[in-house]
């Protein structure tokens, strides 16, 4: 809840500010690499989330030499099967999804998409999440939605700090 007497235009600007802060912002797809065609292939349980796909394991970052650290910062579903509500989440642990989600060390926001298969519009949703370790942290992503085997295509923005 917002407390009185705070300006919603000045919340705005700070998120503007802070998503301008972050350079280097690098799209990836399927297998880790930067790819814009070929996405990650999500797919649900019966109502229930399904098999966790391994997003970036610790040879895949960093991507720019140097860097130490990265957080994924946006993904951009470019294909859904249905077009009901789908429920995404992703997971960041050193060493395994269990461990990750034992820890909580995950996000859970909801996708509700306009279209089905290459017509979705497709806009990129903001994700916030701790910064990880390059060349250590793995990430995960899966999904969740009432039909069982809906699937899902995503790629993922990341950005990559030196520190």
């Amino acid at each position: 809840m917002i407390s009185e007497g705070f300006d919603l235009e000045i919340l705005k600007e700070v998120k503007e500010i802070e998503h301008h802060l972050h350079n280097r912002e690098i799209w990836i797809g399927n297998a880790g690499v930067e790819d814009f065609l070929f996405g990650y292939h999500l797919v649900s349980g019966n109502g229930d989330f399904g098999t966790a796909i391994p997003l970036l394991v610790p040879g895949d970052t960093p991507y720019i030499s140097g860097n130490t650290r990265f957080d994924p910062h946006r993904i951009i579903p470019i294909e859904v099967s249905v077009s009901t509500l789908y429920y995404v989440r992703l997971i960041w642990d050193p060493v395994s999804v269990a461990a990750g989600e034992a820890a909580r060390t995950y996000t859970t926001f909801p996708i509700f998409p306009t279209g089905v298969g290459a017509n979705l519009e497709g806009t990129p949703i903001d994700v916030l999440a701790e910064r990880l370790y390059c060349g250590v942290d793995r990430l995960w992503a899966k999904i969740k939605n009432a039909t069982n085997l809906a699937t899902m295509d995503i790629i993922l923005g990341i950005h990559e700090y030196e520190r």
